[in-house]
């Protein structure tokens, strides 16, 4: 022992070395990392895949849960084919992780390991442009593990373009499974992707009647003072997403009350697109309106609506075509430079939106 140290000191001295050791023995061991957007959680230990979700530890000891859904990239210890599969994921060569995760599942020791391989092919299915083998794969997920929040939020949301056999093929899917189905909430979630497809293949009928069911089903769930629920399996998203769909077919009552019911508990990410569909059914609805002071109210509340949306949420897709329609509102409150402003503003700021090419042509309509 070197002169000057106490003895009393040498047990807290050996004691701080032993937990030093173990620190590092830990750090090593814990070689998995997990990321979450942009996030990173390096060295961590995941220990459970389960439901959509993944679990983990990180150096502190402290359990981590995240979605899957929300996760871009994991990374296992000693798993090099998995990991492998993750890096082309991550690189956008999604069609070749799908193969990559296939060859990895053979060789995955554990069952959380084949859990994970299994949610991340479907998620790099739908990444390559494969909706139908997505849904399938989402459908299989569903079945293994009900309803629970992290699975639907697995959900496949990119479709093939209008008359892509996929999307029929993934429609007969969904229609066989919806079918039968007890579960509320996977049922919510099936028929919100049906009316995604519906949309997009243009079977107006079919989305018109699941449109109906979607409305109806909440205004029932409310009538029983049960809580819709705002996660994964999307029934508020899928409320606005349905009253869109009635405004479209002529019904902006209904929709308009199908957005006002629950305005307060959309979450921030669905509440731009639920006032630009509100404003828009409430300037359908003043179109038809006999004039008088109730036909004005409708315009004047369909204008404050767009400016919501441009004013807080205006860096998303809805801001453009929310301040296109602010011009169309005051084109009919009889300000034509408003207008004008409103209509060069989008073609500036939103050059490369849908909104943008309509606000050229109303443009122009106005200077003649």
């Amino acid at each position: 022992m070197s002169a000057g140290t106490n003895k009393s000191d040498e047990p807290v001295r050996i004691n701080t070395l032993i937990l030093a050791a173990l620190l590092t023995a830990c750090a090593s061991a814990r070689a998995d990392s997990v990321t979450v957007g942009k996030l990173a959680y390096n060295g961590v230990k995941i220990i459970e895949v389960s439901k959509g979700t993944v679990s983990f530890r990180v150096r502190v000891g402290t359990r981590v849960t995240k979605s899957l859904s929300e996760v871009s990239a994991v990374e296992i210890s000693k798993q090099p084919r998995f990991n492998l599969a993750e890096k082309l994921l991550l690189e956008g060569k999604a069609a070749e992780a799908v193969e990559a995760y296939d060859v990895a599942a053979a060789g995955m020791p554990k069952a959380w390991m084949k859990r994970l391989v299994q949610y991340r092919r479907l998620q790099a299915l739908e990444k390559a442009g494969q909706v139908d083998r997505a849904i399938e794969e989402w459908l299989v997920a569903v079945e293994q593990g009900g309803a629970a929040q992290g699975v639907l939020l697995l959900r496949p949301a990119r479709l093939r373009p209008k008359g892509d056999k996929q999307n029929d093929r993934a429609i007969n899917l969904l229609e066989k499974r919806l079918k039968g189905i007890g579960d509320k909430a996977v049922s919510a979630a099936i028929k919100e992707l049906l009316l995604m497809l519906y949309k997009q293949q243009g079977y107006h009928d079919k989305g018109g009647a699941i449109a109906q069911e979607i409305s109806a089903g909440l205004a029932s769930a409310e009538s029983e003072k049960s809580a819709a629920p705002v996660d994964g399996s999307g029934s508020l998203t899928g409320r606005i997403r349905a009253a869109e769909f009635l405004l479209q077919q002529g019904q902006a009552a209904k929709a308009l009350k199908v957005i006002q019911d629950n305005l307060r508990r959309y979450s921030p990410s669905d509440l731009s697109m639920a006032l630009l569909v509100a404003g828009k059914a409430q300037m359908a609805l003043y179109e038809k309106a006999e004039p008088g002071p109730q036909r004005r109210k409708l315009l004047l509340s369909a204008g404050l609506n767009f400016m919501r949306v441009v004013t807080f949420f205006g860096s998303l897709n809805e801001a453009a075509e929310a301040l296109y329609q602010a011009g169309r509102v005051n084109v009919e409150l009889g300000n034509p430079q408003a207008a004008k402003n409103a209509y060069e503003s989008v073609i500036v700021q939103y050059p490369n939106s849908k909104a943008a090419e309509k606000a050229k042509a109303a443009l122009e309509a106005l200077e003649k």
